[in-house]
């Protein structure tokens, strides 16, 4: 999935049916999040066997969905105090791609002083 860098990336961390369509998600997003769905982030959601995902994003004029259902395995989220957390576009595909964030190091990053 490609996900552009900049991109706030919300994830819910509370399951949801997978069942909801586009109007559910964008429900949910109203109501666990506070957010409006057509403002340019990326909403995150899991079943509650953590073994599908789907992810809501507005793009010119219209919503799109990605669907992820896992065959074999869980997603692993990390923990997070309360029912939400942020993640970066690197992050999320990492966990897309099967990587447990849990265990992952992040060395740490070098700037220049300006």
């Amino acid at each position: 999935m490609l996900i552009p860098h900049g991109l706030q990336v919300h994830v819910a961390l509370e399951p949801v049916s997978l069942l909801k369509s586009i109007d559910g998600l964008c429900a949910e997003v109203q109501r666990r999040f506070g957010d409006d769905p057509m403002g340019g982030h990326l909403f995150v959601f899991f079943n509650r066997d953590r073994t599908g995902m789907k992810a809501l994003l507005w793009d010119n004029g219209g919503f799109i969905v990605v669907y992820k259902r896992l065959e074999r395995g869980r997603f692993v989220v990390p923990p997070a105090r309360g029912d939400r957390m942020t993640m970066t576009h690197a992050e999320l595909a990492a966990l897309l791609d099967g990587i447990d964030l849990t265990r992952a190091r992040r060395i740490p990053l070098w700037n220049p002083q300006r």
